[in-house]
């Protein structure tokens, strides 16, 4: 009886790894379900003159999410802009720096709701 319980034993183990092996064996990873998300902001760095002081960046996004939202936080006291409904692409976002608070301004920029997230990147404004 022992000797019968330890062959399905190996049976079943021979079996389930037989499954496993022609999937790892050529060494390649498996491929994910989505496509890693990319997320990031240009300029990193610019300087903002009078009469607007307006800031302009170039957000792009890769991945498959069809919802994304984004967040900024201005750095210069004007609070948080939060807004959805991107998808992969490239965006132009500005912002007035005229809120107040001195110079340089450092922006925390967030990518959210989508695969692979959150993602983030940072920027400089001076003025």
């Amino acid at each position: 009886m022992k000797k019968i319980t330890v062959s399905v034993c190996l049976a079943v183990l021979m079996i389930s790894m037989a499954g496993i092996t022609p999937a790892l064996a050529d060494g390649q990873e498996p491929e994910p379900l989505y496509r890693p998300t990319e997320f990031g902001v240009y300029p990193s760095s610019q300087t903002v003159f009078t009469p607007s002081y307006r800031a302009v960046w170039q957000v792009g996004i890769s991945g498959d999410g069809t919802n994304y939202c984004i967040q900024v936080t201005w750095g210069d006291g004007c609070g948080t802009y939060r807004t959805c409904g991107y998808t992969e692409g490239i965006y132009t976002i500005y912002h007035d720096f005229t809120c107040g608070g001195s110079s340089p301004y450092y922006q925390s920029w967030m990518l959210y709701n989508g695969p692979d997230t959150p993602k983030y990147d940072s920027s400089v404004v001076y003025k």
